[in-house]
């Protein structure tokens, strides 16, 4: 359970929380038996509530929470739960059960002497009224974080808290002096060097810029996100610049550019709903009404506008009509055309063209029991080797051709029923199937060779070579607990790196050593 413990927190503080969840929910198992242990309840509840709520399970993390409530020690300082409690019901939309939780907490820190876990708590009420757009109240918890942070001079939080002064002065309609903290919200983000940060201010400014008509700073904001959102790979905020690129040139008439964008857009949402492993969004429907409503929540084309303008440029109206109708119907056999390519593209990488994430998984998960114990299925998982160094040293469309390389390289080798799919990155994953056990190796080892014996040409016309280091395992047995497999391969793929790279190692046969800061209880 301590081992359980420790790797569920540590893998949650470095935000792999798929990874967490194995660890997290064999944690739950143990608090479900009530199984005995040195670990307090109370720990175990809050690192499986967090990892709940970061992976979007919000009914269970509430669960896990109040369940907390019930068996925190007399003595502990709860304000934390109560906070974290609050903002995850600030999340589900219920704003009141939200508020009560956290001036709860606010009234036992303001006894408290940590004034960081003041403001902590000030900052959340503040964020929480923002949403509410009850600006007043926002400023006044925001202003008051903001006194704390400045005599602790903690940049970061004050970054935070200067973005959300920024946002709720917007919200009341003083554009000028919420655009001050923003800015002022930058200066710390660049001192920081936090794009994520940098993105966000860049999107709250370049909204107010677009509330007041200003389009042309408002693109140019908006232009700045998207460029650091793809700089870091962030596609959260890379398609909330995309939409508000979309939204400024429908409201300044440039309909194909706002198009063109919002395309973009709709293709990233798709993209990451299947790295969330949730359902893919269904496409438009053929109804209008549907339609209809998918136009008005895109806001793209800003059809009332644009039928309005046409219809003043027409001499006639029956022209005007006869022409709004067919635009319309042009229009509905885009969207089902695009409808259609997006259900065919949504499980295919769109860089490597070979299975994505949520598609290799569900796929693997989905085989059939092998019934003949003399073949067995191969689960391979791969990472290439010092990917980095080469995006660094050649630039990364030199990295793009190094995936595609490896893609087209496994590609070749493998059977028509075999499957290989791109996890993210530079890892991949392949299962080899109705392999006869004496072959097993010589499999994988094929595939290993190939890889570091062939080269590629960069961008700037060298010949480069790139390695790979392998785990696999090779089980007759179901793939549908896939997860299991997983954590045993990564944990495997880990032993790899650590024997010097470009090597392969047997998750079932050969040792493996996991990392010692996973048993550390310094680490948080």
């Amino acid at each position: 359970m301590i081992f359980e413990y420790h790797l569920c927190k540590v893998l949650n503080h470095q935000a792999q929380y798929y990874k967490a969840n194995y660890y997290c929910s064999a944690l739950q198992t143990h608090v479900n038996d009530n199984s005995k242990s040195i670990l307090p309840l109370h720990l175990a509840l809050r690192v499986i509530a967090n990892n709940q709520f970061f992976r979007g399970e919000h009914n269970n993390a509430l669960a896990a929470y109040l369940h907390l409530i019930e068996v925190f020690p007399n003595h502990g300082d709860i304000s934390a739960v109560y906070n974290d409690i609050g903002n995850l019901l600030k999340v589900i939309g219920r704003f009141q059960q939200s508020e009560t939780y956290l001036l709860q907490a606010l009234n036992l820190r303001l006894k408290s002497s940590n004034s960081m876990k003041l403001a902590q708590v000030q900052h959340s009420l503040a964020s929480l009224y923002l949403e509410k757009k009850q600006f007043d109240l926002s400023l006044k918890y925001f202003k008051s974080a903001l006194t704390i942070l400045k005599s602790e001079s903690n940049s970061y939080g004050l970054g935070l808290t200067y973005i959300g002064i920024g946002d709720a002065y917007i919200g009341k309609g003083n554009h000028q002096l919420g655009d001050s903290y923003l800015t002022k919200g930058l200066e710390f983000a660049e001192d920081l060097e936090n794009q994520k940060m940098k993105a966000k201010i860049y999107l709250a400014l370049a909204e107010s810029y677009y509330q007041r008509t200003l389009y042309i700073p408002a693109s140019n904001y908006a232009k700045n996100a998207l460029s650091i959102s793809k700089l870091i790979h962030d596609s959260q905020y890379q398609s909330s610049s995309l939409f508000i690129l979309s939204k400024i040139y429908a409201a300044s008439n440039s309909y194909k550019t706002a198009y063109e964008y919002y395309q973009t857009y709709s293709n990233i949402e798709l993209a990451n709903r299947d790295i969330d492993n949730r359902k893919a969004i269904e496409a438009l429907d053929l109804t209008k009404t549907n339609f209809e409503q998918e136009y008005k929540r895109s806001e793209l084309f800003n059809l009332n506008r644009y039928q309005a303008l046409q219809i003043e440029t027409m001499q006639r109206q029956s022209v005007a009509y006869n022409f709004i109708v067919f635009s319309l119907f042009i229009i509905i056999l885009i969207f089902i055309y695009l409808n259609r390519k997006t259900k065919r593209n949504a499980q295919v990488d769109s860089l490597t063209g070979i299975l994505n994430r949520a598609a290799s998984i569900s796929t693997i998960k989905a085989q059939p029991h092998n019934n003949n114990s003399e073949f067995n299925s191969i689960l391979i998982l791969l990472d290439l080797d010092n990917f980095k160094s080469i995006n660094d040293g050649h630039g990364h469309p030199t990295g793009d051709l190094a995936l595609k390389h490896v893609t087209n390289t496994i590609s070749s080798k493998l059977g028509k029923y075999d499957i290989f799919g791109r996890l993210g990155g530079e890892e991949f994953i392949i299962l080899l199937r109705d392999v006869d056990e004496l072959d097993v190796k010589y499999r994988v080892e094929s595939l290993h060779q190939a890889i570091s014996m062939k080269s590629f040409i960069s961008e700037s016309n060298q010949t480069l070579k790139i390695t790979a280091s392998f785990s696999y395992l090779a089980t007759s047995k179901s793939l549908h607990d896939f997860d299991d497999l997983y954590s045993i391969l990564d944990q495997a793929l880990y032993q790899a790196k650590q024997n010097g790279r470009d090597c392969i190692i047997d998750a079932y046969n050969d040792p493996i050593d996991l990392p010692s800061v996973v048993y550390s209880s310094t680490h948080s």
